[in-house]
């Protein structure tokens, strides 16, 4: 299954930059979160990076983070920590990209999405086929173009964008939430409830975008948290399967 909760990182939020063709927008960042947890609460954290930090995350990842700062962005549903992601703007043939890292609690990769593309070519990488050879990966895996991720023919420098963002987003989770023994359990919040009786059951309804398009999802369920829980396990498949 899937996770409903995210934190990512952003120096800022969507940046704007200067251009010489029209960006193409794929997803607002409202619609990003939206498709990755639903109505989840969303807390940002701001974290600072020192020179020690970027020390230990070029040690850690061979890469180098000259950014001040970034925004997590964390998702919680009844209290609970599900999940985290990063917004990420990474440099392609001249022009940055700018995509959303989901992370699991168990620091793997859940999912990728393109938000804004610049360049004049290669946005293909948006597509599912790139994009689904990052999930489940973790910063242990080498997440390297020629190694365990084939680019996208055509797109080779965009490919490498995006496999840069994703080994960078995953060391800067490790450094500031540290894998830690409680983080290998599964989340109470993702075991979904008992059955409520028939008298007890509403119809809920869910709306995402997937698959390049509105994913609409209606169910009956005891109340709004169980429509949620379950809801989010569909969305999780779908996904999945995409």
């Amino acid at each position: 299954m899937r996770y409903g909760l995210l934190a990512f990182a952003v120096p800022a939020g969507i940046l704007t930059f200067g251009h010489t063709c029209e960006a193409q927008v794929f997803l607002t960042e409202d619609q990003a979160l939206r498709s990755l947890f639903g109505n989840c609460r969303i807390e940002r954290r701001e974290k600072a990076l020192t020179d020690e930090d970027r020390q230990a995350l070029l040690k850690a990842t061979g890469l180098r983070f000259p950014e001040s700062s970034f925004r997590f962005l964390v998702a919680e549903r009844n209290g609970a920590t599900i999940g985290y992601s990063l917004v990420m703007n990474e440099i392609g043939k001249s022009e940055p990209i700018t995509f959303m890292v989901a992370m699991s609690p168990e620091h793997r990769v859940v999912d990728v999405l393109v938000m804004v593309f610049r360049e004049s070519r290669g946005a293909e990488i948006r597509e599912k086929r790139f994009l689904r050879q990052f999930q489940g990966k973790k910063s242990a895996d080498p997440i390297t173009i020629n190694n365990d991720i084939v680019n996208y023919s055509g797109a080779t420098l965009s490919s490498k964008a995006i496999t840069r963002g994703v080994k960078r987003a995953l060391g800067l989770f490790n450094h500031f939430y540290p894998v830690s023994g409680s983080s290998q359990r599964v989340s109470p919040a993702f075991m979904l409830p008992a059955l409520p009786m028939p008298h007890q059951i509403g119809t809920y309804r869910q709306v995402r975008y997937m698959m390049g398009t509105l994913c609409d999802i209606r169910l009956h369920a005891g109340s709004s948290a169980h429509a949620s829980a379950a809801a989010s396990a569909a969305f999780s498949e779908i996904r999945r399967l995409d």
